[in-house]
């Protein structure tokens, strides 16, 4: 009996978070002055556990541009994307080679989440979410 409850607070919890995770409600103006810059990782969360030192291999940087692209830049290497805003969705895309990689949630001046997307054929079974919290 316990264990139903407990699950069922675990599902509505899980409900609330993702009915509130995805707020990207800026015009594509106010998107493109508060995004159009270069970011940094300043903390990820994985399966709900807080990791402040990322490791060196997934260390990285983004940098924004308004004519829809972005720069991942990892040990002086630039590989090139495109970003778009789904307006209906509230989030921002991030595609690389028309692959969609990971999408944008919340974005604010001075922060933004950045929430990793996967296919879901080659991932093992429970593996948690990750998001990446971003400063510039």
């Amino acid at each position: 009996m316990k264990k139903k409850i407990y699950l069922t607070i675990c599902f509505i919890i899980g409900l609330q978070l993702n009915l509130n995770a995805q707020n990207v409600t800026q015009s594509k103006v106010e998107i493109n002055k508060v995004l159009c810059k270069k970011w940094v990782p300043d903390y990820a969360l994985m399966g709900g556990m807080r990791i402040n030192q990322l490791p060196n291999n997934i260390a990285f940087e983004l940098e924004f541009n308004s004519d829809n692209s972005y720069f991942v830049i990892k040990e002086k290497k630039k590989q090139k994307g495109k970003w778009s805003q789904n307006t209906s969705k509230k989030y921002i895309e991030l595609a690389i080679n028309n692959k969609i990689t990971s999408r944008i949630t919340k974005i604010s001046e001075t922060e933004f989440i950045l929430v990793l997307v996967s296919d879901g054929k080659n991932d093992p079974p429970g593996l948690p979410s990750m998001e990446i919290h971003f400063k510039n």
